[in-house]
């Protein structure tokens, strides 16, 4: 597989209109091959000046006449990389208070 190419996992799971819709895909990064499938958390900076949040996939899917790949993520930011900042009504979340709940987990 070459770096930066995107390819279906499984056969669609679905059409609508002009759009094909699947539940994983596979792609190239850092050197090796991973795949991503709905409900799949994973790391994202939007710009290279935006802090990381964390992604949840939720759609994925391909435009028919134009063969153009889309997905669309839930996008999970802490509350200080917000406009309006942390709040006290946020609290505090410490290392033994965290937990992730992920079928895969991409590093």
């Amino acid at each position: 597989m070459e770096p930066n190419s995107l390819k279906w996992v499984g056969s669609s799971c679905g059409l609508h209109g002009p759009y094909i819709f699947y539940k994983a895909f596979k792609f190239t990064g850092d050197g090796k091959a991973r795949i991503l499938a709905l409900g799949d958390f994973f790391f994202v900076r939007c710009k290279p000046e935006d802090p990381i949040c964390i992604a949840e996939l939720q759609l994925l899917w391909e435009e028919r006449t134009s063969k153009q790949l889309l997905s669309s993520s839930k996008l999970y930011f802490l509350p200080e990389d917000t406009p309006q900042g942390r709040s006290v009504a946020h609290g505090e979340v410490g290392m033994s208070d965290s937990l992730f709940i992920s079928r895969n987990f991409t590093y």
